[in-house]
């Protein structure tokens, strides 16, 4: 009885210690809609991920990001002589919230990786005290690469393009987004 029950924990406990399964990851996100240019919006990413084999790795990813504008709103009666009328503070913002996969091309320390995301994504503007969201489904193919410093420290670099699907009068309109991320993920 013994025996077997030395087997059976020996059993489960081997896939643990070929690589560490629970992990957390953190760091800078910077993202721009392909319309505007160059306005980037900065911010953070925090998610957990779980490595479900060497190559395959889970993620939930909370990420968000920022930018303060400036709106400068003309007299329509006075626009020829320039005639301000006043400056509002905006904040516009790209809030993702998915789930995602990634498959690693090799094992070891240097690992480019692909994968791809699904969730949704609020987009949202505050404007003279008054804030405005919209939340859109969202998936975002990505390619990356992780380096290990250690067992358990991974540093993650990400590339993504955001696919926003909001319906239109005229069907289903594409906004993209593209950002990357820079990171650092503990594993357990």
């Amino acid at each position: 009885m013994r025996s077997l029950l030395f087997t059976i924990i020996l059993i489960l406990s081997l896939p643990n210690e070929s690589f560490s399964q629970l992990g957390v990851k953190g760091g800078l996100a910077v993202g721009k809609t392909l319309q505007s240019k160059g306005l980037l919006h900065y911010g953070l990413d925090l998610g957990f991920t779980y490595e479900v084999t060497e190559r395959f790795r889970a993620e939930v990813l909370f990420e968000g990001m920022f930018r303060n504008n400036v709106l400068t709103l003309y007299d329509p009666n006075d626009y020829a002589l320039g005639q301000k009328l006043e400056d509002n503070k905006t904040l516009s913002s790209f809030i993702p919230i998915t789930v995602g996969v990634d498959y690693s091309f090799f094992k070891g320390k240097l690992k480019p990786f692909v994968g791809l995301n699904l969730g949704v994504m609020t987009l949202g503007t505050r404007l003279k005290g008054e804030s405005y969201y919209s939340h859109y489904f969202t998936f975002h193919p990505k390619v990356g690469v992780n380096y290990a410093l250690t067992e358990n420290i991974v540093i993650d670099f990400t590339f993504k393009h955001h696919v926003i699907v909001r319906q239109a009068s005229n069907g289903s309109v594409n906004n993209p987004i593209i950002a990357g991320n820079l990171g650092v993920q503990y594993n357990f």
